[in-house]
């Protein structure tokens, strides 16, 4: 009994530890910005995409940081968030085949929250990074 009691302990815990941005949606913290592009705002919402830029949502925020650029016609700045975008894609490959984290590394944040996990893009989204680039040249 003691037993169980201290490993529901010990996953409430491990998942609230993460911080805020692990129990609020994606949509609800970047509703400014999404406001600001549809009202045709398209360097405000970048940029405020660019100023949220934390942690896992790395990527998130910089793929709608180059979009927002671009529907702009600020083609310099959207490649300069493009090719951030793709650093990360890289970095965060590069993490997780080195640590082995897809093949159970992340497994405990997964069961708990996977909001936990950084997001590291699927294989589409880097095709769309160089179609957007495309785009930009």
């Amino acid at each position: 009994m003691i037993g169980r009691f201290r490993l529901a302990l010990t996953a409430c815990l491990a998942a609230t530890t993460g911080g805020c941005s692990v129990f609020t949606s994606y949509p609800s913290r970047t509703s400014g910005q999404l406001r600001a592009f549809e009202q045709g705002r398209f360097a405000e919402s970048a940029t405020a995409y660019a100023e949220e830029v934390s942690g896992g949502d790395e990527l998130l925020y910089r793929f709608e940081e180059g979009m927002a650029y671009q529907s702009g016609g600020f083609f310099d700045k959207s490649k300069t968030a493009f090719e951030q975008a793709e650093t990360v894609i890289d970095e965060l490959r590069r993490a997780t085949q080195h640590i082995g984290a897809r093949r159970g590394g992340g497994v405990g944040a997964a069961f708990l929250n996977d909001k936990a996990m950084p997001y590291e893009g699927a294989n589409y989204e880097r095709v769309l990074v160089n179609t957007f680039q495309s785009i930009n040249y």
